[in-house]
């Protein structure tokens, strides 16, 4: 294996990570020259332009990961936990993702 190659051992995935934890990970591994702020400010922008490009064109396929979707959940009566009494839910947007193959063969 020659130097510029960019390996790193990743901490054991008891639970999930918190944005800190991913952005010391990802600030840490070998080959890779950035603070962890310069890491932070990098996934903000990463998430970001997710954000925006799902609420611009309703969707955002990442190869090999997935496709992040808009869906429109319709209206529906519900009941309140704590009175029983019958509501009304109103329809609201919601994001829906769906794992690509490739990603749902790993886990």
């Amino acid at each position: 294996m020659n130097e510029t190659t960019t390996t790193t051992t990743i901490p054991s995935l008891d639970k999930p990570l918190t944005k800190r934890e991913l952005v010391s990970i990802v600030a840490e591994t070998r080959g890779m020259e950035l603070t962890k702020k310069q890491t932070g400010e990098i996934l903000d922008l990463f998430v970001d332009l997710m954000k925006r490009q799902i609420k611009r064109h309703r969707r955002l396929r990442i190869a090999g990961f997935g496709t992040f979707t808009i869906r429109v959940r319709r209206a529906r009566m519900g009941v309140h936990p704590k009175t029983g009494q019958t509501i009304k839910i109103p329809a609201r947007r919601v994001v829906a993702f769906k794992a690509a193959p490739e990603y749902l063969r790993t886990i």
